[in-house]
């Protein structure tokens, strides 16, 4: 899980602790390119981690693909409404490459929020990161 490591301490200094607890709640997902990752219109409750390969998220307007984001080694990737408002997202999320990745529960994942402030403050910081980055290039 070496870039997933730098991955998340690209945002935060978690330690190697809180690394293990997090990855023990984790399932290891090996796909192909092209395969859907996450439907839009169907929920999907999980975070995605990705230790191997590239992704792209986009969304449909009028049946036309419009691409709103990507995601690499060492990044997460999800359905922003299943995350924050419990409903199924809008996003499609499409593997560009073949990928391994690490796939935790959503409630899990805010389970560990409420006990451990190392990985709730990354999970802060990477998602103001991300908004900012998105205010910046509009």
């Amino acid at each position: 899980m070496e870039n997933i490591i730098k991955g998340i301490r690209r945002y935060y200094p978690v330690s190697d602790s809180s690394l293990e607890m997090l990855f023990s709640h984790m399932k290891k997902l090996e796909l192909p390119k092209k395969h859907l990752l996450i439907h839009g219109g169907v929920s999907d409750r999980h975070v995605y981690f990705i230790e191997k390969g590239f992704c792209r998220s986009y969304c449909l307007r009028d049946g036309e693909e419009i691409t709103i984001w990507f995601s690499r080694e060492g990044d997460i990737t999800f359905a922003m409404k299943d995350l924050y408002h419990n409903q199924p997202g809008y996003e499609y999320v499409e593997l560009l490459e073949d990928c391994e990745l690490y796939a935790i529960r959503i409630d899990e994942l805010n389970q560990i929020y409420e006990t451990n402030i190392e990985i709730a403050n990354w999970g802060r910081i990477i998602h103001q990161e991300c908004l900012l980055y998105m205010d910046i290039t509009t």
